[in-house]
């Protein structure tokens, strides 16, 4: 199965080609395919062959290459025309499956399946209206089939045409009322309708026949979130959790739930477990950002009440003191300054406060001492030495220790502060 452009091309021997596929050359196979003219339902059938086999091995876009050869080769032989359509549909070439669909009821109109998988494969692409037409169908030709129904109704309530998806259902329903998905449909219908009532007493039918079915159970939630009962919706949400710990669906309803109930730290808190579990996962970011988009609304709100909180109130002109207040303050202020004194002159030595008597008395008693021998016990004014020294030195000794205390400031100011400070206590 080698090329060689020297001589004509050849047909494509059936033998060799199904030994060169039963050995797994599917590479060579599938070269020989592009490269060679394939013609007739021969050769299609062979591009089918291949196609299978690359399907079942994973590689899925050299399989639809395949389904295209065929496809293009088939002519109207049918079975070739079907399996090129479930290759498309498989490979997720929906345009393409719905246009093999297609041919095939062109030459089987009372195909109902085939109606419903053209219908399938043209909602996957998003043309509702051919796929809603190709389904009503498929009702028509087996409106005992509750799957065509369902089909059918999902793409009626998409496309917004209740009142037909709902007396759909509720002939549906008649024929087979232990079809449980019948009953999930009703209640979409009857919840589009805003008839909560009757939404919830289809979904209670379908979780009677389905109790397990973690989807019935979200969508209960949610219909009685809708209804205000915010409770029980927490239940029945919780129920899909506990059904499906894992599954993204019921995680992010919880979310959603606390997030509408107010339960923010509680929303917060799953919405962590949810990015944990799906960290790339956009609908499950989106739900995240929104409950902190709600916590930093709420953040701002706080502090704007904080604020208002400490701003202070203008207050009301306060009295003047009378004089009892103001002699009380004076008296503090000379304790305060006595205080503020002795501590600056005498820090945390212990013989400090005890200095501040022995020192003068020991200056007097020197100076009396010298001068009595010098100049005979008489001062110059006066006739007592003792209390001519003192009235002086205490004077002096006053005033230095004054100018000392005050590094810089006038002692009316440091009265003044402190006056001021006293008067704040009141």
């Amino acid at each position: 199965m080698s090329f060689d452009h020297n001589y004509p091309q050849l047909a494509i021997d059936f033998s060799t080609f199904s030994r060169a596929l039963d050995g797994g050359a599917l590479d060579a196979c599938l070269d020989y395919l592009q490269k060679s003219q394939i013609t007739g339902p021969e050769t299609a059938r062979l591009a089918c062959r291949l196609g299978e086999q690359l399907f079942y091995r994973g590689r899925s876009n050299d399989a639809s290459e395949c389904g295209r050869l065929a496809f293009a080769a088939a002519a109207n032989d049918n079975d070739i025309i079907r399996f090129c359509a479930w290759l498309f549909s498989n490979c997720g070439c929906f345009a393409e499956a719905a246009s093999a669909y297609q041919r095939l009821l062109e030459h089987q109109p009372d195909w109902v399946e085939g109606y419903r998988h053209a219908s399938g494969a043209l909602a996957a692409i998003g043309a509702d209206e051919q796929a809603l037409n190709f389904a009503l169908q498929a009702v028509a030709l087996a409106p005992q089939d509750s799957d065509f129904v369902i089909h059918a109704a999902e793409l009626l309530l998409r496309r917004e045409r209740i009142d037909e998806a709902a007396a759909l259902l509720a002939a549906a329903v008649a024929r087979d009322p232990a079809n449980a998905t019948l009953w999930r449909m009703v209640s979409a219908a009857e919840g589009q309708r805003d008839a909560i009532a009757a939404a919830l007493d289809a979904i209670d039918r379908a979780l009677r026949l389905a109790p397990d079915n973690v989807d019935y159970h979200l969508h209960r939630g949610h219909l009685l979130y809708r209804s205000g009962d915010f409770a029980t919706a927490a239940e029945a949400i919780n129920r899909a959790v506990e059904l499906d710990p894992a599954g993204q669906a019921a995680q992010r309803a919880r979310v959603d739930l606390l997030l509408a109930d107010g339960k923010l730290s509680d929303a917060i808190a799953a919405g962590g477990e949810l990015l944990r579990a799906f960290p790339d996962d956009q609908a499950a970011a989106e739900a995240v950002l929104q409950v902190l988009n709600r916590r930093l609304d709420t953040i701002d709100g706080d502090h704007v009440v904080l604020d208002d909180r400490h701003r202070r109130l203008p207050r009301p002109p306060r009295r003047p003191p009378s004089l009892v207040n103001r002699l009380k303050t004076q008296a503090r202020v000379i304790h305060a300054l006595i205080i503020r004194e002795t501590r600056t002159r005498f820090g945390d030595a212990r013989l400090g406060y005890g200095w501040a008597l022995i020192e003068p008395i020991l200056h007097i008693t020197l100076l009396w001492v010298m001068f009595s021998l010098l100049m005979h016990g008489t001062p110059p004014i006066g006739t007592h030495f003792f209390l001519f020294y003192y009235t002086g030195l205490i004077r002096y000794s006053g005033a230095n220790g004054t100018k000392s205390l005050m590094s810089g400031k006038s002692l009316q100011q440091s009265t003044t502060e402190l006056t001021q400070k006293a008067d704040k206590q009141e």
